[in-house]
């Protein structure tokens, strides 16, 4: 298991600086649920400050649990990849990013938010959101914005055998010329 408190999160930090960064938990059993998780503590900070283009990827062989915060300024560059057999964004946590995929083989549930932002080095690139899994439960929000652009806005896509949108939840994908939302079960 990998648990990321406040000095991890410090070295993750100072190495997106420069370079991407990967994590991997592995479990020598698939079964054992104790084993192969990454969890971000509460109120833990993950932050690339730096305009160059790095990537965080996440890939646990059991689950990914953040309850903290993975993010980018708006004068820098990251992307965040998580893969893993459940993917929990806990109420309070956030992902903000350029571009963001995140793949549960079993389910995902997104209580916090993610926030899709354009990236200082990206060539204009517009915001991207990725997400799949069998079971995708929105309890929270997932925005893609680049009003003030003069851009079409960013784009969500959300593609899972089961979509569970609580009432409370927002997807958002707003630009000068609009932006795209996509559901696919």
């Amino acid at each position: 298991n990998v648990l990321i408190d406040s000095n991890f999160a410090t070295a993750i930090s100072n190495a997106l600086t420069y370079a991407s960064v990967k994590i991997v938990a592995s479990s020598p059993n698939t079964q054992q649920v104790n084993f192969g998780n990454i969890t971000i503590s509460p109120s833990i900070q993950i932050v690339n400050n730096s305009q160059n283009l790095t990537s965080l990827t996440l890939q646990a062989s059991q689950g990914f649990f953040n309850y903290g915060q993975i993010g980018s300024t708006q004068s820098s560059s990251l992307d965040v990849f998580a893969q893993a057999q459940f993917i929990n964004l806990a109420s309070g946590s956030q992902i903000l990013a350029n571009q963001v995929t995140l793949v549960a083989a079993d389910s995902m549930i997104i209580s916090g938010s993610i926030q899709g932002i354009y990236g200082s080095n990206q060539n204009n690139q517009n915001p991207i959101i990725n997400l799949y899994a069998n079971l995708f439960n929105l309890i929270g929000s997932i925005s893609v914005n680049t009003s003030g652009r003069n851009s079409q806005g960013g784009s969500i896509r959300v593609q899972a055998n089961t979509i569970m949108l609580s009432k409370d939840s927002e997807l958002i994908a707003s630009g000068d010329s609009g932006g795209s939302i996509t559901l696919a079960s």
